[in-house]
């Protein structure tokens, strides 16, 4: 019996796919999303996921299981810098979140745990773990894909108006898309171990990333977990014993009291060359292989909501052509930063190491790291709007205290965009938004904004909403 043609068909119930899902369910667009896995994953690494993105998860219903399980959410993680672990650190830098920028410390596993149940928990969502991709074929402007059910080894040929691959780095969907990745290669090769240290723990016992002796060390959850990262010539990749060196690098009081698991990072940090190919898109790791992939969480995160908010926009028959394009546009850009800002951590780490190897004063090892810090400094978050009181599709913010946006959101409920009208007059709305009018898009983000008044709302809606351009 064929199976029937389904709206997005999701591959990979990670974070990213399941968020997916999620979103592309609260826009009441049906998915059937398959994962090869039948466990839990494994994934003890601390992920922060910030401010903006906790308030798009809170719209899914998924923010408060995450605050619950997550690592001191009210506290600071620290990077401790130092020549040797248990030595005077040369720096201490607490990352203390802004009272209006919440944000939680969660592990990979939580994470994962957390949005796949509430995927799995959807009426919309059609979750089938220990179903396997293996290949796919673009036509007639959707997606055959080809599933395997690894629990009875039955084969389906599933038909879909769009796929997504949210499979992950060694994403099946990228390589039957043949879409290549632009790497950069990492100077070193990449060891990463997790061991228990009770006497580490102790002695930093607030979340913390300690760099010392050319290795860096990350507290991860579980009583004295931590995960090491150790980087080696490739030269030395080989031959070289993971385990002790980091015994090595570890005073006997803070030995590792237990070895749980070793494992090597990819070389590339590689960006996809494009998120789309006709009707099959990439997404969160699939479409970017960055490592730690914990470093990336928000940007996971967003993807999934940006495709999910825009293929139900076209679904929904109130977008233009132009949306989905525009998801590569936006998203990629965030990967590319994140990108530069690892490469550019991983090259300080290293630098400092050479230079305290070297007998460098704890003066210029300080200068080096401001400096770098400075260089290093990400875009920071987008402006916090009252996500309490947007609307679920597009919302227009209007503090002109005259009601002059009224009009644009008559326009737009006319051809059929649903568009949420907020009038506020309160004093401190009007000090955070940057306009008179503001138009906020699904996903929380700004669309357009103005002083005032536009001469062509059918222009402004035509342009967020990927239609083109009308002839007059």
């Amino acid at each position: 019996m064929p199976t029937p043609r389904t709206p997005v068909l999701v591959v990979g119930a990670g974070p990213t796919g399941a968020v997916l899902a999620l979103e592309l369910a609260r826009h009441g667009v049906p998915s059937l999303v398959v994962e090869r896995a039948s466990r839990p994953p494994r994934h003890p690494e601390l992920n922060l996921v910030g401010g903006h993105t906790l308030d798009l998860l809170r719209r899914l219903g998924v923010a408060e299981a995450l605050l619950a399980a997550g690592l001191d959410p009210d506290g600071h993680d620290t990077t401790v810098w130092s020549r040797s672990i248990g030595r005077r650190p040369v720096a201490t830098a607490p990352d203390r979140p802004r009272p209006d920028d919440p944000r939680v410390l969660v592990t990979g596993t939580d994470l994962a745990v957390r949005l796949r149940d509430a995927a799995r928990a959807h009426p919309l969502i059609d979750l089938r773990e220990g179903w396997i991709f293996t290949d796919l074929r673009l036509e007639g402007g959707g997606a055959v894909a080809t599933l395997l059910d690894g629990h009875t080894g039955t084969r389906h040929s599933v038909p879909a108006d769009h796929l997504a691959g949210c499979d992950g780095a060694q994403s099946t969907v990228r390589r039957c898309l043949g879409v290549p990745m632009d790497e950069t290669l990492t100077t070193a090769h990449y060891y990463t171990i997790q061991f228990r240290s009770d006497h580490l723990a102790r002695r930093f016992p607030q979340p913390a990333t300690l760099v010392a002796d050319g290795i860096s060390l990350t507290r991860c959850s579980g009583p004295g977990m931590w995960l090491g990262h150790l980087p080696l010539d490739r030269g030395d990749a080989e031959t070289a014993d993971p385990i002790a060196l980091l015994h090595s690098k570890l005073p006997a009081a803070l030995a590792a009291s237990q070895i749980l698991e070793v494992s090597q990072w990819p070389d590339p940090l590689g960006v996809a060359r494009t998120y789309r190919q006709g009707a099959a898109y990439l997404a969160g790791q699939a479409a970017h292989t960055l490592h730690p992939p914990s470093v990336a969480a928000d940007t996971c995160l967003g993807d999934a909501v940006d495709l999910g908010w825009k293929l139900a926009a076209t679904l929904g028959r109130w977008a233009g052509p132009a949306l989905l394009d525009s998801y590569e546009q936006d998203r990629r850009p965030h990967a590319v930063r994140d990108r530069r800002l690892l490469s550019r951590e991983l090259a300080t780490r290293r630098r400092f190491g050479r230079l305290a190897a070297a007998g460098a004063s704890r003066e210029r090892l300080a200068g080096v790291l401001l400096r770098d810090q400075l260089r290093n400094a990400g875009s920071g978050a987008p402006p916090r709007l009252p996500t309490d009181r947007l609307g679920p599709q597009f919302t227009l913010v209007d503090v002109t205290g005259s009601g002059r946006g009224r009009s644009l959101v008559d326009t737009a409920r006319a051809r059929g965009i649903p568009m949420t009208y907020l009038a506020a007059d309160d004093a401190p709305l009007r000090d955070r938004v940057p306009g008179r009018l503001l138009l906020v898009r699904p996903d929380q983000l700004v669309a357009w904004q103005s002083a005032g008044d536009a001469s062509d709302w059918d222009s402004v809606l035509d342009r967020v909403t990927g239609c083109p351009p009308r002839i007059t």
